[in-house]
């Protein structure tokens, strides 16, 4: 099955599961330009062809997995530099609070 929309936009495909048991039908949602060039491709009365082909999608997508390591990378660095500006800061004020106490005895 070849299905298009004669308005610009997406086509929500569905079914309800009970109904389809054990019927496949493959099915190609293309956007409305190609929708009117193959029904024009039809209507000139020569031979129309198509084929559709099941593609392997991967589970996981590996710029997925490239953005989920950077995001986590950002989090821990930030952290890491955080924890390390608040001991500086930490260490700056007790040696100055050293230096006030020895200057005053």
């Amino acid at each position: 099955m070849i299905l298009y929309d004669n308005q610009p936009g997406c086509i929500t495909m569905g079914y309800d599961v009970n109904s389809t048991a054990g019927l496949v039908v493959p099915a190609v949602s293309i956007p409305d330009v190609y929708g009117k060039r193959l029904v024009e491709a039809a209507a000139g009365g020569g031979p129309l062809r198509a084929s559709l082909e099941a593609v392997d999608v991967p589970l996981v997508d590996a710029s997925a997995v490239l953005l989920f390591i950077m995001a986590v990378g950002t989090l821990v660095g930030g952290s890491v530099w955080s924890g390390l500006d608040h001991a500086a800061s930490k260490r700056a004020a007790a040696e100055e609070q050293v230096g006030r106490s020895k200057g005053r005895v």
